[in-house]
């Protein structure tokens, strides 16, 4: 005789509204979530993957009135809240809630997982686990979770979610190395933390670590390129530096600016926007800024639309298709139009016209970086010399001409780029001198090749200067794509905030902080999905690609390229190949063969 399964509360029932309404919150968080530890695609929200696999879990309670508060008790888990402030009560009775707090829900929720499944934590499988938000949400729930993915980036990502942290950040796992106690004793500890910098270790080691070693290298990386990044002479800081493409007008030979708007800062109270100066004599054409009543005419008129474009010296236009050929023939090049900076006065940012100093500095950091090339007697490129993977779909920058990932940035981003991703490799060195385990070192150099990823997502020549309420660059991937950028910014790595390195490392630091550890490492492979799970997993719950929706393999190029030169030493198995793998990936391209241009 057998037992009719017992439904699971998933089954039934499930708090659909409140879940939604928590995942749709998630996308304004910003600092300390799992997104800022790495970027990667179509991440399902924590919310989400959380409530899910608890009421996939639970078994459905005997009575309506049960199932009611298992509901109000899910929904409200499901909130960030009950995450990052645990101690908060998340929703009262009286507001339709559990009345619980976030530890509360949490402790309930492990207990009743263990009931329903034999007292025994159940093994969970993620198989195309990307981003880690599955396996992540697995283990804070008490679960036993094993993530994989076929590609490398996801993998290593994986590892610094579901394993390292669980592995390395537990209170007091570690005795304090002398190098944290002697720069507590120097008083410089306010540079790492705003308590007691011994403390902090004990408290968290890996953070500690990640955030000690993340300034090591900035230090060490001002040493060596601050000559590329002066002060203006009143002593603010250039934050951005703002350029346009551009390229020879057909018509009559001069310079074609390509920008898509004129305005540098649009907000009530502050307009700061490009004007053009027109120098017909020499067929070229200078920018300056004007502020608050010069604004004058329509900044938001662009000199591009649709990929065809104006001259603004004879007005004559040129066709996108002329466009792409003056990039793939190699005359479409990039000229400096102003500088963003910052003051200690935190009056905010401030906009000027650039300078034939701006312009004698980047030539310098040309030529340094045309020096390193030079020396390098490594087979490893020290910039990427990878060729971008033919998808005029989704990688569009190669229909003008960008042929390899090193296109995609100017000299000076390439300079800064591969100065700290040699510095990983630096860091992780003094580490092994300093008596770190070879693990812990390599798991501390993997987040510090992050943040260089991290600064190569913030300083290509495909972000953009956010003028609508003056609110910074945006990333390279804001969108799942890489289209062509007309007029882009360049980062400074050395800004006190925003896009600059140290900034990286908090967002890490916070990232990392908001991983469970009270629990057992996950198990990371890199591996194809049709290949079986070594743990016997009893419940595999996943998110596959989309037929073609989104090109993994192609857009993590641009990571991968840079982490194989900042920590490939560190994951030999995972950086074998000269860039990620392709044809075993489980998405439909049509531009596998990659066909003739």
């Amino acid at each position: 005789m057998t037992t009719e399964r017992r439904k699971r509360l998933i089954e039934v029932a499930f708090p659909l509204e409140e879940v939604s309404a928590h995942s749709r919150r998630e996308k304004n968080v910003r600092h300390g979530y799992i997104s800022t530890l790495h970027a990667w695609w179509a991440r399902r929200p924590l919310a989400a993957c959380r409530a899910f696999i608890y009421a996939s879990l639970v078994d459905d309670p005997d009575s309506d009135a049960e199932r009611e508060s298992l509901l109000r008790e899910v929904a409200d888990l499901a909130s960030w809240d009950a995450v990052r402030h645990p101690e908060r009560v998340i929703r009262t009775d009286d507001e339709g809630g559990s009345g619980l707090d976030g530890t509360q829900l949490l402790e309930r929720a492990r207990r009743r997982i263990l009931k329903c499944n034999g007292g025994l934590p159940p093994k969970l499988l993620d198989p195309f686990a990307g981003g880690g938000a599955i396996p992540l949400e697995a283990l804070r729930l008490g679960i036993e979770a094993e993530a994989s993915d076929l590609n490398p980036v996801a993998a290593l990502v994986l590892k610094g979610t579901i394993e390292y942290p669980q592995k390395y950040g537990q209170p007091d796992s570690r005795t304090v190395p002398n190098y944290i106690r002697a720069t507590a004793d120097r008083g410089n500890q306010m540079r790492f933390t705003e308590g007691d910098l011994v403390e902090a270790y004990r408290h968290n080691p890996l953070t500690t670590d990640v955030k000690y070693w993340g300034l090591w290298m900035l230090e060490r990386a001002r040493e060596e390129l601050d000559q590329f990044y002066p002060l203006d002479p009143d002593g603010n800081v250039p934050v951005a530096y703002l350029w346009s493409r551009v390229i020879p007008c057909p018509n009559c030979g001069g310079q074609m600016p390509l920008i898509r708007q004129f305005w540098l800062a649009r907000k009530d109270n502050k307009r700061v926007a490009l004007e053009p100066e027109l120098d017909l004599d020499n067929h070229r054409v200078d920018f300056k800024v004007v502020e608050g009543p010069d604004v004058t005419g329509n900044p938001a008129l662009a000199t591009t639309s649709r990929g065809d474009a104006k001259c603004l010296l004879c007005e004559q236009v040129v066709e996108v298709e002329n466009v792409r050929k003056a990039g793939v023939d190699g005359k479409m090049g990039a000229i400096l139009t102003s500088v963003v900076t910052e003051g200690s006065d935190k009056t905010g940012k401030k906009y000027r016209a650039d300078q034939p100093v701006d312009n004698r500095v980047f030539e310098s950091a040309a030529k340094r970086l045309n020096e390193i090339r030079d020396s390098n007697s490594s087979d490893l490129a020290i910039s990427p010399d990878e060729p971008v993977p033919y998808d005029p779909q989704n990688l569009k920058v190669r229909t003008y001409g960008m042929m390899t990932w090193q296109e995609l940035f100017n000299d000076r981003q390439l300079l800064a780029l591969t100065t700290f991703a040699r510095l990983v490799g630096e860091a992780h060195g003094e580490m092994l001198r300093n008596g770190l385990e070879p693990d812990y070192a390599a798991a501390i150099a993997t987040y510090l090749g992050f943040a260089v990823d991290r600064l190569s997502d913030f300083n290509s020549t495909l972000c953009v200067l956010k003028s609508a309420g003056a609110r910074g660059i945006t990333h390279t991937f804001a969108r799942q794509a890489l289209p062509i950028v007309w007029d882009y910014a360049e980062s400074n790595p050395f800004a006190p905030r925003g896009a600059g390195w140290r900034n990286y490392i908090e967002y890490i630091v916070a990232s990392i902080e908001s991983f469970p550890i009270d629990h057992q490492a996950g198990l990371v492979t890199q591996r194809d999905a049709r290949v079986p799970s070594r743990s016997s997993p009893k419940l595999i719950i996943t998110d596959p690609p989309y037929y073609d929706a989104i090109n993994y393999s192609n857009l993590s190029d641009f990571f991968y390229v840079w982490l194989k030169r900042s920590i490939g030493f560190l994951h030999p198995d995972l950086f074998s190949l000269p860039l990620t793998p392709k044809r075993d990936e489980i998405i439909v391209n049509v531009y596998e063969t990659n066909g003739a241009d």
